[in-house]
């Protein structure tokens, strides 16, 4: 069969069809452009929702005012008050460890930002506790012998805290040297430690800012040097007569103790 596209019929059927297929692809145009397109459409919140919104908010503002308090609290300054004489000759008073009938004596003559001293504290120290103060053979006594201004500090501070704290606690300050005594923010550190060890912020500030505190530590350095001739640190006096300097061994303290 041969169509002839020329016929009046046949041009009539095309326009037909092609009209037919106008229709339809505006229809379809015109039906997916009205569609509605929810996926930005944002649902109003439940009440849930909206409680526990407010909920974070309230949190939100009890965190903001604590962080505030805290803040507040640090930046209190508190006005140093000058030791009692009480006070005063409790903290200048003398710093022993041991049997206080124990036939020797060992004096450390030590600063507490002396590296060596440090060393002598973290690798000595716990031996000859162990093995001449624990078994009453010995005692320790600790006389200040502060070499800069932080030693200085340090060494006051503790001596204001309560006599069972002070080996343990200028312990932890030659164990831990690096992290305060070079640092300009030493009073930090030594403020936060003696407040655990039992000292009051006031107390602190009032220690910190005794000047008699500060002349009886010198003092003792003074003795020391007329005394015992003692010009660097660690220096320790056994019994009265035998020097030992430096950070030396536990050997060096037994002999000296026999004798």
């Amino acid at each position: 069969m041969t169509i002839d596209f020329k016929s009046k019929n046949t041009q009539l059927i095309g326009a037909g069809i092609l009209g037919l297929v106008v229709i339809i692809f505006l229809a379809v145009a015109m039906g997916g452009g009205s569609k509605e397109d929810t996926s930005s459409v944002t649902e109003p919140p439940t009440a849930e929702q909206a409680e526990e919104t407010a909920t974070t908010a309230e949190d939100d503002v009890v965190v903001a005012e604590a962080t505030e308090e805290i803040a507040t609290e640090e930046e209190e300054v508190l006005t140093p008050v000058a030791l009692s004489q009480d006070e005063l000759d409790t903290a200048l008073a003398e710093r022993s460890l041991g049997d206080s009938d124990a036939e020797a004596t060992i004096v450390e003559y030590s600063s507490l930002t002396c590296s060596h001293c440090g060393n002598f504290h973290k690798n000595t120290y716990k031996e000859l506790k162990e093995k001449l103060i624990d078994t009453g053979k010995a005692r320790i006594v600790i006389s200040d012998f502060p070499l800069n201004g932080p030693a200085l500090q340090a060494s006051m501070i503790a001596r204001c805290l309560p006599s069972d704290k002070y080996f343990d606690f200028i312990q932890l300050l030659f164990e831990t040297q690096d992290q305060w005594a070079y640092s300009d923010t030493y009073k930090k550190y030594l403020k936060q430690n003696a407040q655990l060890a039992g000292l009051s912020a006031q107390q602190f500030e009032n220690c910190w800012d005794s000047a008699p505190l500060r002349s009886g530590i010198l003092e003792m350095v003074q003795k020391a040097q007329q005394e015992h001739q003692i010009n660097s640190t660690p220096t320790f006096i056994v019994n009265g007569k035998t020097k030992v300097e430096g950070a030396r061994g536990i050997d060096a303290f037994e002999k000296a103790v026999d004798e």
